[in-house]
C-alpha cells in the first residue's frame, strides 16, 4: 500500500505528463561554493519546467525589495536554493540568465521536494 508521500510523488508525476506540452527546457546551475572571484556554479543542466513571465514585488530574506521577471515551476524532485542561476528563453528567440530570488517548495518526510516554485530576477548576490 502506498503512503501519502508516495501518492503525492505519483500525482506530481501524473501532472507533469498532463502538462507536457506546456513545459519549456531551461538550464539550472546550482551554487557549488565560493572562490576569490565570487560564487561558483555547477555545469548547466537542462530541466523541463513551466515558465511564466511575471512582474511581481518580492521581498528577499535580507529585506531587500525587488521585482521578479519570471517564475518557474519545477515538477520533479531536484534540490534548489535561492542562490542558483537559471537560463531561460527571453521570449524573442534568445536566452537570459536570471538569479533565483525566492524558492518555495513542498517537501516530503525524507526532505525530497515534491515540486518547487522558483521566482527569478536580476538581483546580484
Amino acid at each position: 500500500m502506498l503512503n501519502i508521500p508516495q501518492i503525492l510523488h505519483k500525482q506530481i508525476a501524473r501532472a507533469k505528463r498532463i502538462v507536457q506540452s506546456m513545459l519549456v527546457t531551461v538550464q539550472h546551475e546550482a551554487l557549488t561554493g565560493r572562490d576569490a572571484f565570487g560564487p561558483t556554479f555547477s555545469s548547466p543542466e537542462d530541466v523541463e519546467v513551466i515558465l511564466e513571465f511575471t512582474s511581481e514585488s518580492v521581498t528577499l530574506s535580507d529585506g531587500t525589495e525587488t521585482a521578479s521577471r519570471a517564475k518557474i515551476t519545477l515538477l520533479e524532485p531536484r534540490p534548489v536554493t535561492d542562490q542558483d542561476k537559471w537560463t531561460i528563453p527571453d521570449g524573442i528567440g534568445g536566452y537570459i540568465t536570471e538569479n533565483t530570488l525566492m524558492v518555495k517548495t513542498l517537501m516530503d518526510p525524507e526532505e525530497s521536494p515534491y515540486f518547487a516554485e522558483i521566482v527569478l530576477g536580476d538581483v546580484k548576490r
